[in-house]
């Protein structure tokens, strides 16, 4: 899951738009769907990606690492609220 999570946060923050934050969160939680992972781990998951995302050193030059994890972060706060099939609207 540790790695699992890494992985996410190098691919978000380096994703080329808002569309793709969004369908690399996705097909993160889908794909543990698929695995059979209960909805309490997949929630666990999407709260410390959020925690991690908000913890990330990003760099100070580039506004696309930045503006990726804001948005990633509105996602994720969404799907926190709203729960994990929670769809964000732009």
């Amino acid at each position: 899951m540790i790695q699992l999570k890494e992985e996410k946060i190098k691919i978000i923050v380096n994703a080329d738009g808002s569309k793709s934050v969004e369908i690399i969160i996705n097909n993160a939680i889908w794909d543990m769907q698929a695995g059979g992972v209960v909805e309490d781990v997949i929630m666990e998951f999407i709260q410390k990606l959020d925690l991690s995302l908000m913890l990330y050193k990003i760099d100070e030059n580039s506004e696309t690492e930045l503006n990726n994890i804001k948005l990633a972060r509105e996602i994720l706060m969404n799907k926190i609220l709203n729960g994990i099939d929670a769809q964000y609207s732009f």
